[in-house]
């Protein structure tokens, strides 16, 4: 089951084992930095460039570095579809917000809003003279558009569910649309249907027309892909997919099929024997999208693993994955919550604007991967730590590095600002942590007594102590003045992954990768509280600005809000894969900041709920988008999908009454 940010499941007291409130489960970031989860990719026509979209946004990278070049802002939920225009200086997009964008592929500038669906637009085509524009959407109809002014043509009316995927044929006179009512249908200029190809048992999710325009392609969640003639007789069935298809595309010169699926690869296939030529394999989740680069050499993926994948189309060998991140290890918000810090095994710390998800900077200067991240708490300054075994200090304006730290032996595995700014603390592998004079880089003193590589770090908030944690299942506090050990904390069985102070200072919060989080005492050493992680192990913690809510990330990619005092979960955050390396509250601790191994750093509300009601897709007003998104989900259920967020009033129906809650909200902004 798919949970909203209402559903419910009980959980047991970690303390007393009594039953206790109902955990929210939230599945819906307010933003991801990073790809995010793409559903679409396509080629440029020059071969030169490479497009991507997904919940992430739509970007644009250099097919020859990997390097993003440009990423597209605007939509208001999940980009879903992208296409290069035939001239390529344009780039099309359709989202999941109910319209579709005309871009300057170039400048990133959005030149046109084609508005007029009421349900997803899943699928966008450019005609091969680049004049009008085609989409396909949840609403059952495809519509053409007039490129240059934005108007509806024509609607395609006749499917009786969904109309996942749209195709021009080459001489721009027919379309081609998929619909998951398991047909697949042949349209004219006028918008007649001339063909209906029948013959899937399951939902046609892709459709495609052969260079020639004599052929039509269609790929189903049945596990085929089906190969038609201009009469409508199935040529050929391609099979041997363990699951449901996404994409079909031929090669540019027909010969070849390629398919990809829910089993996680991408397949070519002889297009006259329907032989299965070879297997593209290598995603960790279902691969979405395929296309050929314009010579037919490369084979491009695009995954819900949040990475593409571009390959050797005669050898199978992957040639570069792009990604936003790769390997995503640590996640900060500055002090004025605008701004988001990551740091990876890339070697390339990001900054990034919470408002639009944009990356801002990227700071070069490590040798390896950055392991941990701070921001000054002025803000002014940037601090990382990498397998380098060095920190430096940057200036988040400019990008430049001011400072190098040097002396730790081996990898640097956390750091952390003095309250004040003047002091920086970092832990290393090399089982040491010292405190170095932020202006000069010079050590001021090195925190010696673990056994095992310290993997955690962190000033108490008036900066007279620091609390470090280690591999050898302990945790140490140390009187900052002096370098002395006053207090070791020795009830975790395995490795102490990560520690933090409350806000007052006077409780110590321990993560371990044992399945327990613990509070304690900081003053008598006593642990207060345990909190069980039921298999999922602890990777991260953090305490709410006000002390009262511990937030945790596991190793099996959620996480999860506690009460402090309690500690009862009442909150689950699931959306990441991975391991959840790195957790953050923003300052005024309406919001907290997850960071996964899969390369995304996602932002969600800390109430677990819509920041206002009526605001279905989670952009922070209520607008018509909101009223569409509700009406296209009159009736359905609840329990599917994201339909929970339709449910407006919460009375476990998607009706009339939520419209007119949607419609007395209109032009609500979040506080």
């Amino acid at each position: 089951m798919r949970h909203g940010a209402f559903a419910a499941v009980l959980v047991l007291s970690v303390v007393t084992g009594n039953l206790v409130q109902a955990e929210d489960v939230v599945t819906t970031p307010i933003r991801t930095f990073g790809l995010g989860s793409l559903r679409s990719v396509a080629y440029s026509p020059d071969g030169l460039h490479i497009a991507t979209c997904g919940s992430g946004g739509a970007f644009l990278w250099d097919a020859d570095t990997g390097e993003v070049v440009r990423r597209y802002t605007g939509h208001t939920y999940v980009v879903s579809s992208v296409a290069f225009s035939h001239d390529r200086r344009k780039l099309l997009t359709g989202s999941l917000d109910n319209i579709a964008e005309l871009w300057d592929a170039a400048t990133g500038e959005c030149i046109r809003t084609f508005t007029g669906h009421t349900g997803d637009v899943g699928s966008v085509a450019f005609s091969p003279d680049d004049t009008k524009v085609l989409t396909g959407s949840g609403d059952k109809t495809a519509k053409l558009w007039d490129a240059a002014t934005g108007e509806c043509i024509r609607t395609f009316t006749g499917h009786m569910c969904w109309v996942n995927s749209v195709a021009f044929s080459p001489d721009g006179t027919k379309v081609l649309t998929g619909s998951c009512d398991k047909t697949a249908k042949l349209w004219n200029a006028t918008g007649d249907c001339i063909r209906t190809f029948t013959g899937h048992t399951s939902d046609v999710t892709t459709v495609a027309f052969s260079p020639e325009g004599t052929r039509a392609l269609t790929g189903s969640r049945d596990g085929t892909a089906k190969l038609w003639d201009a009469t409508g007789d199935c040529i050929r069935t391609f099979t041997g997919n363990t699951d449901g298809l996404t994409s079909v595309v031929f090669s540019p010169d027909g010969t070849k099929v390629l398919t990809g699926g829910y089993d996680k690869t991408a397949r070519l296939w002889d297009a006259d024997t329907g032989g299965c030529i070879g297997t593209f394999a290598g995603h960790m989740y279902l691969v979405n999208s395929v296309a050929f680069s314009p010579d037919g050499t490369k084979v491009l993926t695009g995954s819900r693993d949040e990475t593409a994948k571009l390959w050797d189309a005669a050898t199978g060998g992957c040639i570069r994955t792009f990604t936003g991140h790769t390997d995503l290890l640590s996640v900060a918000l500055s002090s004025d919550g605008t701004k988001v810090l990551t740091g990876s095994r890339d070697d390339t710390p990001k900054l990034w604007d919470v408002a639009t998800g944009a990356c801002i900077r990227t700071f070069t200067g490590h040798k390896y991967g950055v392991l941990a991240i701070a921001f000054s708490p002025d803000g002014t300054k940037v601090l990382t730590g990498s397998y380098d075994s060095t920190a430096k200090l940057w200036d988040p304006a400019t990008g430049e590095c001011i400072r190098t730290f040097t002396g730790h032996s081996s990898t640097i595995s956390s750091v952390a600002f003095s309250p004040d700014g003047r002091k920086v603390l970092t832990g290393s592998l090399d089982r040491t942590g010292r405190l170095w004079d932020a202006a000069t880089g010079d050590c001021l003193r090195t925190l010696t007594g673990h056994m095992k590589p310290v993997s955690s770090v962190a000033f108490s908030p008036e900066g007279a102590r620091v609390l470090t944690g280690s591999y050898d299942t302990t945790a140490r506090l140390w009187d900052a003045a002096t370098g002395e050990c006053t207090r070791t904390f020795t009830e975790h069985t395995s490795a102490v992954t990560s520690v933090a102070f409350s806000p007052n200072g006077r409780k110590a919060l321990t993560g371990s990768a044992g399945d327990t989080a613990k509070l304690w005492d900081a003053a008598s050493g006593g642990c207060i509280l345990t909190f069980l992680g039921n298999g999922s192990g602890f990777a991260s913690v953090a305490f709410s600005p006000d002390g009262r809510e511990v937030l945790t990330g596991s190793f099996v990619g959620t996480a999860k809000l506690w009460d402090a005092a309690t500690g009862n979960c009442f909150r689950t955050f699931k959306e990441h894969t991975l391991e959840v390396t790195s957790v953050a509250f923003s300052p005024d601790g309406t919001r907290v900041l997850t960071g996964s191994l899969h390369g995304t750093a996602r932002l969600w509300w800390a109430n677990g709920a819509l920041p206002i009601p009526g605001d279905v897709n989670g952009d922070c007003r209520v607008n018509v988008l909101d009223l569409i998104l509700v009406r296209n989900r009159l009736g359905q259920a609840v329990s599917t999908g994201d339909n929970w967020k339709a449910d407006v009033n919460a009375d476990g129906a998607i009706d009339a009454l939520d419209l007119i809650d949607v419609r007395n909200k209109l032009n609500m902004a979040c506080p």
